[in-house]
């Protein structure tokens, strides 16, 4: 009983939320525009995009999974789609989905992706709310502002189009970033992390936010290590069980752990060119296009160390102490879009929510918002089509999606800057 009327608490939360967002126009002409992704790709999707369509190779995953779990990694079995890549417990979120049918079951699926939309919206609200409690109304109607922009995107459409599941990561790692700011407990920081390393097994994009639930700050100032060990590894343990029941199953069938590293990292398929705006992917377009040997696997984890090694290593000796788990978020999202091979467009959908409450905790003068984090903000949004449409029309001659890249190294540098930062009230913060 108490569970149920907890449940019903949020429900009625969550109404009162939405009711406060179509008071404001964004809002209401961003929820039609939703409405009309979702229609545009049911009909593309279940008639031209049939067989290109990213739900076809979670809707064979699933298939596969019940028939034949060991040939999971087996391009063959997914036929002309891309290949399944992802941890071998995820088909289970896609089972449901495959017992309905591939029409009936990519419908449902993608009023799921909207129904969680709106969850993510109501998140977002109310972690900005608590991060920023005093608010005028101006600061209300950008935070629906940006909600609203998120909800028009380029990446939404590309997200509905193609039936990726980058909106179920998003809502659980934002909903483990509630969880860690409004809770302060050994218990809380168990279940956050738990659904941490959930949103992990959906898509291993949010694995290298992992390191950041370290609860450690050096401050060289004043000499002092300030390092929670207990909550730390409670954290760590727990995030990493999720992870580790997949880890007993590449054990048990060490031919599933070989073509989920193949699929991932040694494959040829890493190695084609491609519009991948990562740092490691420009890198490895330049070797491919004037026909140089390299091996992908060390450019990944050379780029991987250097920008994970300065990102954590701001994070530890960071002297703007608050909101850190919020920087370590943002930090690790960073680190993986930068080194990671294939980085598409869809995948800024995990980056831009933590950015929406980023820029709205900083301060109107900060220099760091007008310089770093709006501008990224709308080239996420829509302006990095500008690049993809370079890299089309160059592709023969300069085969490099170089725009995106620039931002992301920008809004790293960005969040640096912010660690450096003393005193949040400074305009150079």
């Amino acid at each position: 009983m108490p569970c149920l009327m907890k449940l019903k608490s949020y429900i009625a939360y969550f109404k009162r939320i939405l009711k406060v967002f179509w008071g404001y126009k964004s809002f209401k002409a961003a929820f039609y525009i939703q409405i009309g992704f979702i229609i545009t790709s049911i009909i593309l999707t279940l008639t031209l995009l049939r067989e290109t369509n990213d739900f076809l190779v979670f809707y064979r995953s699933a298939e596969v999974f019940l028939k034949n779990f060991q040939d999971l990694y087996n391009p063959v079995e997914y036929g002309s789609a891309w290949e399944y890549r992802y941890f071998p417990l995820s088909p289970l979120v896609f089972i449901p989905f495959y017992i309905l049918g591939f029409d009936v079951g990519f419908v449902l699926f993608t009023i799921f992706n909207f129904i969680v939309n709106l969850l993510i919206c109501v998140t977002l609200f109310r972690i900005i709310s608590m991060l920023k409690p005093s608010q005028t109304e101006k600061d209300k109607v950008n935070k629906i502002y940006y909600i609203s922009v998120y909800l028009i995107g380029v990446p939404q459409l590309v997200n509905y189009f193609l039936g990726q599941i980058n909106l179920y990561v998003v809502f659980l790692t934002l909903l483990a970033l509630y969880i860690f700011l409004k809770y302060d407990s050994i218990k809380w920081d168990f279940i956050g992390s738990f659904i941490l390393g959930i949103s992990v097994i959906l898509k291993p994009i949010t694995v290298l936010l992992i390191p950041f639930l370290i609860l450690v700050n050096i401050n060289l100032e004043k000499r002092k290590i300030n390092f929670l060990v207990k909550r730390s590894l409670v954290r760590l343990f727990s995030a990493i069980i999720p992870i580790f029941f997949n880890v007993i199953i590449f054990v048990i069938y060490p031919n599933l752990w070989n073509g989920f590293m193949e699929v991932n990292f040694t494959g040829s398929n890493p190695t084609d060119i491609s519009f991948s705006f990562s740092l490691t992917k420009l890198i490895m377009n330049f070797f491919v296009y004037f026909n140089i040997d390299f091996n992908q696997t060390l450019i990944f984890f050379t780029i991987l160390i250097i920008f994970g090694f300065i990102g954590f290593l701001f994070y530890v000796f960071r002297r703007n102490n608050k909101n850190s788990i919020l920087i370590g978020f943002i930090f690790g999202i960073l680190i993986t879009f930068i080194s990671y091979f294939e980085v598409w467009e869809h995948h800024l959908l995990t980056l831009i929510p933590f950015l929406i409450i980023f820029l709205s905790i900083l301060p109107e003068n900060s220099s760091i918002l007008k310089k770093f984090i709006n501008p990224s903000f709308y080239v996420y949004n829509f302006l990095h089509l500008a690049f993809l449409l370079i890299f089309v029309l160059t592709y023969n001659f300069f085969p490099y999606n170089f725009g995106v890249t620039i931002f992301l190294i920008l809004n790293f540098y960005g969040i640096i800057k912010y660690c450096l930062t003393k005193n949040r009230n400074k305009s150079d913060e």
